[in-house]
């Protein structure tokens, strides 16, 4: 494959990576962000959670907390899911949750009835329910720690929930591919020169 090809290729995929990946969040000011879908056919939940972790001070409500990390979630429900009501975040062990609340990025994002931190876990419940095709408002929560390999439990309203965790810090699609490109045109190169 010539650097060409292999250029042109790269620049299809981060255009259509950056496409795909737009968001609430600014990624150039987040110290990690992405997205994770859920799917339950016991618990007829369907749908994704776009994610970000703002670093201390980067986030616009970080003035009472400046020296924390800010956890902003917001919840997409999808066309044949079931209403969601509860949004359940568990931290890491040892790390500490300070506040939680919300900000709506659209005026029809879905607000929860209460945001608060019971025993570290951060929850989020809806009384109108998140229905489907619908998102939620930005759920957001300070804590001393950027991690984010975090436990979450969305919860429906009659259905059931369900569980499941939020990566850890990884390589995006992206950048996956690109590796898997590269690196047998980087052994090629190397080896017409041996």
């Amino acid at each position: 494959m010539n650097t060409r090809c292999l250029s042109a290729i790269l620049a299809a995929i981060f255009l259509v990576s950056s496409a795909a990946s737009a968001a609430f969040y600014d990624g150039t000011e987040t110290f990690d962000s992405g997205q994770v879908s859920f799917y339950s056919s016991a618990s007829q939940l369907y749908g994704y959670v776009d994610y970000a972790v703002y670093s201390p001070g980067y986030f616009p409500w970080s003035d009472f907390f400046p020296d924390q990390f800010f956890y902003c979630y917001q919840i997409f429900n999808a066309a044949e899911s079931s209403n969601i009501a509860r949004f359940i975040v568990s931290p890491d062990s040892g790390v500490t949750a300070y506040s939680s609340d919300y900000f709506l990025f659209s005026a029809d994002d879905i607000e929860p009835i209460y945001a608060g931190i019971q025993q570290n876990d951060v929850f989020y419940i809806f009384d109108s329910r998140i229905p489907a095709n619908q998102n939620s408002s930005v759920l957001f929560f300070a804590a001393d720690s950027g991690s984010i390999t975090n436990s979450v439990i969305i919860a429906g309203t009659m259905t059931g929930s369900i569980s499941f965790q939020i990566p850890a810090t990884a390589p995006e699609p992206a950048s996956v591919l690109f590796m898997s490109l590269a690196v047998p045109a980087l052994l090629n190169v190397r080896r017409r020169k041996s």
